[in-house]
């Protein structure tokens, strides 16, 4: 027959075989170490709540009730990582409208490709230019780390994970494309 007791800490029900009465059990909610009750012969808790034990009695007061279960674990490089991917398409479109800037100064009739060198010259002398892509470049890169630790710790906030994934793995890809296009281009004007 199974004993029902609510956990001392928690508030949670807990249910356990009635030979665990007045003998230490872990919440499955909390995890806290608790005393199951003695029973009655219905199998239902005959003296109340159970009584937290050991070293975790003087914290029972301190912890907060959980009114819809156990809190998720915490995925903190998944969250991380969605971060580094907001930071990533912020800095990515701070220099973007950089470039846009310039690109209207140096050629207001539309045609940027005749202009293109000098576009690229006047960004890497923006006072913030070097700032935007280094802070791509370490939200980008960190952001790809983190949310592969983030897709390897459990299910809890995958979905984190796996937009900072997206996004800082896209904007990587891009900076590779265009870093090779740049190396191409130079290689074949200067030879």
């Amino acid at each position: 027959m199974a004993l029902q007791f609510n956990c001392s800490s928690c508030g949670r029900p807990i249910e356990v075989d009635d030979e665990l009465a007045r003998r230490q059990v872990t919440c499955p909610y909390c995890r806290r170490v608790v005393t199951a009750p003695a029973a009655d012969s219905a199998g239902v808790a005959a003296e109340g709540p159970a009584v937290i034990s050991g070293s975790d009695a003087a914290l029972a007061p301190m912890m907060p009730a959980a009114e819809d279960g156990p809190a998720p674990p915490t995925n903190w490089p998944a969250t991380v990582a969605l971060l580094c991917a907001a930071g990533t398409v912020l800095c990515f479109a701070a220099a973007s409208v950089i470039v846009a800037r310039i690109a209207f100064d140096v050629a207001p009739d539309g045609d940027i490709t005749t202009h293109q060198s000098e576009i690229q010259e006047r960004f890497l002398h923006h006072p913030a230019a070097v700032l935007l892509e280094l802070g791509v470049l370490v939200f980008a890169l960190g952001g790809l780390v983190l949310s592969i630790i983030g897709l390897r710790r459990g299910p809890s906030r995958k979905w984190q994970a796996l937009v900072g994934l997206a996004v800082c793995g896209l904007i990587t890809a891009y900076g590779c494309v265009v870093t090779i296009a740049s190396v191409l281009a130079g290689g074949s004007a200067g030879g």
